[in-house]
């Protein structure tokens, strides 16, 4: 599930791709040598750890009733059950089991792979593997990772940067940068999608990914963070070379390119007044709003009506959201 805008000459797709939704075990409260839990507090953790891993036999004989194919994950006590629709599309995965002793039960979908015929049907089979229906998966699953995209077609990805408007750091990952680790709060890239795909034409693809496990899903969904694409800025490498001239620092471009603007200029008032240079020549069709307004309308589709029949309900923030 995709939505098409057009800005300017140009067409751009906004979606959700991969996302994961954790589903936290048991924790124990932290306490120090002053302060030990109590035998109570113990016992009814252990009872509680129990009780989850129970629910998660229950997750995974709902999942394994229909088609499905299982894929055993080396190295570690963990399953990949993927869960088919009647004609063999995979509507999510499920990755169950043991990390370290710790249980583990996470569900992995793609909502851009997923037609619309099927959205009822992936919403209805989440309900039976879940006490609570699908509204305890939305209310006290959180999310692990999200994928939001914006492609952009008919650009070539060598005319175009990525700029970093905060201090993330770089990393690379198989010739593609990454503005943020791999287990940042909030990591952006840009790359040749079509590339990736092994298809004919130019597709580039922006995307920003979110790893939230201090965020419930159904607040995503409902109440989601401040806007995670004004974090950055994509402007024409040219645009970028004519900005690092005015400053009569040519090499200038070379750096950010390779540093990040952030690591490029470590001069805080320089640094304003380059990006705000760059942000009057960004490409015309960078509309950071638009397909966030985008993004949310398509994140509300998780949005539980009568799945399962459980009323929708607005769910409470897991902890204190705090600005990308």
């Amino acid at each position: 599930m995709k939505i098409n805008i057009a800005v300017g000459e140009k067409h751009v797709q906004v979606g959700l791709d991969r996302m994961v939704i954790g589903f936290p075990p048991p924790k124990l409260p932290k306490h120090d040598v002053q302060n030990p839990p109590s035998q109570e507090l113990l016992a009814h953790m252990d009872a509680q750890k129990k009780s989850f891993v129970s629910h998660m036999k229950h997750i995974e004989t709902m999942a394994k009733l229909g088609p499905h194919f299982v894929q055993k994950i080396k190295g570690a006590n963990l399953q990949r059950i993927s869960v088919k629709s009647d004609d063999g599309e995979i509507l999510f995965t499920i990755t169950l089991g043991f990390s370290y002793s710790t249980p583990v039960i996470n569900i992995e979908l793609n909502p851009s792979k997923i037609s619309h015929g099927k959205w009822e049907e992936l919403l209805d089979l989440l309900s039976v593997m879940f006490d609570g229906h699908y509204y305890e998966l939305y209310s006290r699953g959180v999310v692990s990772h999200a994928e939001f995209f914006v492609d952009v077609i008919g650009e070539n990805l060598s005319d175009l940067m990525l700029i970093d408007t905060g201090r993330r750091i770089h990393t690379n990952y198989k010739g593609t940068t990454y503005h943020g680790g791999r287990y940042s709060r909030l990591v952006g890239t840009i790359y040749d999608k079509a590339q990736e795909l092994g298809v004919a034409g130019q597709l580039v693809r922006f995307e920003v990914r979110l790893n939230r496990r201090d965020m419930q899903f159904g607040y995503l969904v409902e109440t989601p963070p401040p806007n995670p694409l004004s974090n950055f800025l994509v402007v024409h490498v040219n645009q970028l070379q004519s900005v690092a001239n005015e400053w009569n620092a040519p090499q200038l471009a070379n750096h950010i390119i390779e540093f990040g603007l952030h690591e490029a200029v470590k001069n805080k008032n320089a640094r304003e007044a380059i990006l705000a240079k760059l942000k009057e020549n960004a490409v015309t069709w960078w509309k950071p709003d638009l397909f966030w307004a985008a993004h949310r309308k398509l994140l509300l589709k998780f949005k539980p009506g009568q799945v399962g029949g459980v009323a929708p309900q607005t769910p409470p923030p897991l902890l204190e959201i705090a600005t990308l």
